[in-house]
């Protein structure tokens, strides 16, 4: 669907029970998930547990674990999530997302219609920008 990184590391963002990870985690050398709930954390953790390349951290509602290195991940997928918190706090975490993306990195996210704004529609693709872009 998306010209998307086929291997490296990819973040789930409101990763929830592990659903997305444990498929990520066939594709990708390393995944991390991270939710706002500890509890759901500790849930995904478990229910993950037979997978040995993956991570989960509990997020705050507006930013990323520190554990998260700048410049450390290859894609980034936040579905449906968006629509879940106040347009500042989407602010930040893309922010966020941001700052631990890999030049050229990408982010896959959705945003729903008519759900906490009057008007959010569509899918995005972002891409960081790349030395080779000449943004750097």
């Amino acid at each position: 669907m998306f010209d998307l990184p086929r291997t490296g590391t990819a973040l789930d963002i409101g990763c929830g029970f592990g659903r997305s990870v444990s498929w990520m985690a066939d594709n990708y050398d390393k995944v991390i998930g991270t939710d706002i709930s500890k509890h759901v954390i500790a849930a995904a953790t478990k229910n993950c547990e037979h997978l040995d390349n993956i991570a989960f951290y509990v997020n705050g509602p507006d930013s990323l674990p520190a554990d998260i290195l700048p410049a450390s991940v290859d894609v980034a997928y936040i579905f449906t999530v968006l629509q879940h918190i106040p347009r500042e706090y989407t602010q930040n975490i893309l922010c966020s997302v941001e700052r631990v993306l890999k030049p050229g990195g990408r982010v896959v996210f959705n945003l729903l219609s008519n759900i906490n704004e009057e008007l959010n529609e569509g899918c995005l693709l972002y891409t960081s920008p790349s030395p080779r872009d000449g943004l750097l």
